[in-house]
């Protein structure tokens, strides 16, 4: 099996996008937003959404206690949680917004200054393939080969093409996209949004990417598939399937684990902090502290 960046460079994937803009009317994304959704697009039963506390406020907060001054098993402590946040902190918001298996479906890749792959639809393609790739990997035996000759646009007369990348406006006024045009190291994840491929051969995912650098969401990606066929059926193989994947979403059980484990994490931090600044008789050490 060819490497992922080998399969793009001659895929249909990476060569077709038709629309991108970084500032489409708040009226287009909801529109978009409007659009028959699927179970695809739900997080787990009875989980609402939930938003996860920025890791650059966790690191502010774990920064205030090493400041306020630590001793040896609190630096330790505070060391372990800076580790796990800038670690796991993306897996974990990902799994309570409803993507499937983030740590194995995440697609990571360092930017270079001056390649074509620092831009936001690039790293969406090849994490909807890397998503693909998972699809392959949890299809049924006879379905396997299938997907492979679809992902690299291999069956004849057939193609899979990007017709549209929109860019979700952000909330706060967050700078996009020159943030992602950095050199950094980054991580995206796919989901699928919505299918209505039996109706017109389209299907919508989802694409966020996180910047390991920034500890943020930078860019929120709507991106709409077109699977052309010789006569413009669909492919009743295909048509099934879509709809296995429409299920492949977070599951309550993996909800429920990362909204623990953040919540276990947010508590740590909260230990440290009575533990240090926040101690009734706490008194600043200025021997640790200053420079």
């Amino acid at each position: 099996m060819r490497s992922t960046a080998t399969r793009l460079q001659h895929s249909m994937l990476c060569r077709v996008v038709k629309t991108y803009s970084p500032r489409d009317a708040v009226a287009s994304v909801q529109k978009s937003a409007a659009a028959s959704v699927t179970s695809a697009d739900k997080t787990p039963p009875n989980n609402p959404p939930r938003i996860l506390v920025s890791p650059h406020v966790l690191n502010q907060r774990i920064g205030k206690c090493l400041a306020f001054g630590c001793d040896a098993e609190q630096t330790h402590r505070a060391a372990s949680l800076l580790r796990t946040i800038n670690k796991d902190w993306r897996n974990l918001e990902a799994a309570v917004q409803g993507f499937h298996d983030p740590k194995n479906s995440v697609y990571t890749t360092r930017l270079r200054a001056g390649e074509p792959s620092h831009r936001p639809w690039r790293v969406a393609e090849q994490s909807i393939t890397r998503f693909l790739d998972r699809i392959l990997k949890t299809a049924k035996p006879q379905y396997r080969r299938k997907w492979e000759l679809l992902r690299d646009n291999a069956i004849d007369g057939c193609a899979l093409s990007i017709t549209e990348c929109l860019n979700e406006q952000f909330p706060n006024g967050r700078p996009f996209p020159s943030r992602l045009l950095e050199p950094q190291v980054v991580s995206a994840y796919t989901k699928l949004k919505s299918n209505d491929y039996d109706k017109n051969g389209t299907f919508h995912f989802k694409v966020v990417i996180f910047s390991h650098k920034h500890l943020m969401r930078i860019a929120d990606l709507n991106l709409k598939l077109k699977h052309y066929t010789p006569h413009g059926q669909p492919l009743g193989w295909l048509s099934q399937e879509m709809k296995r994947v429409s299920l492949l979403t977070g599951t309550d059980a993996a909800f429920r684990s990362a909204d623990e484990h953040s919540k276990h994490i947010e508590k740590m931090i909260k230990d440290l902090e009575e533990g240090t600044w926040r101690r009734p008789d706490a008194t600043e050490d200025f021997g640790t502290a200053a420079p």
